[in-house]
């Protein structure tokens, strides 16, 4: 019998705290950050990602329900702050 969304949230989510509060979870908590590997899983481009906040937000959700994390972090499209600081490291 498969389990109900709800019933993973509530195990993912004790997982999570229980790390937190120093107990033993029930296995180690894996917890997501697609990074550019989203863009990579989607086909699209590491520019598309970091400048279109749709796809970005797109591209983690669809990574993220692909590995089913514990936790994850959403989607950032940070081309456009970079550009604004001047930031060159990642032309």
């Amino acid at each position: 019998m498969s389990k109900t969304p709800e019933q993973l949230y509530q195990e993912r989510e004790k997982r999570i705290n229980d790390a937190i509060a120093l107990k033993k979870p029930d296995r180690v908590p894996v917890i997501g950050y697609t990074g550019l590997f989203a863009a990579e899983h989607l086909g699209m481009t590491h520019e598309e990602l970091m400048n279109d906040i749709d796809k970005a937000v797109e591209a983690s959700f669809q990574a993220n329900m692909y590995f089913q994390p514990d936790l994850a972090w959403g989607g950032i499209s940070l081309g456009p702050i970079l550009e604004a600081i001047d930031f060159k490291q990642l032309k």
